[in-house]
């Protein structure tokens, strides 16, 4: 899998299970679609484990992070580009489902 399109699956799924909105799409905007600090802090987490990359609250707060789409293009910007994806499954969240802030 590309790496742009393992980054969006992951912010997708996880999106769309935490406010059970099946409907949301990269060019939806966080806070529009309900998205609260919570959120953004399993979110956030969950892109550090697999990812490794680090994303900062206040670039949500601060308006840097504004779209699901600046959040996926600013995490594969950041990921190193000759580390292999972690482990693929069925779904990016297989065997991380469960998470506690």
């Amino acid at each position: 899998m590309e790496k742009r399109a393992f980054v969006s699956e992951l912010i997708l799924e996880r999106l769309q299970g935490y406010l059970d909105n099946p409907q949301i799409t990269e060019n939806d905007k966080f806070f529009e679609i309900g998205a609260d600090s919570v959120i953004i802090v399993r979110l956030r987490q969950e892109i550090e484990d697999r990812c490794e990359v680090d994303v900062f609250i206040e670039d949500f707060v601060n308006g840097n992070l504004i779209s699901i789409e600046d959040l996926v293009s600013k995490v594969v910007s950041e990921m190193i580009l000759d580390k292999p994806l972690p482990e693929e499954s069925s779904s990016v969240f297989a065997d991380n489902d469960s998470i506690s802030i």
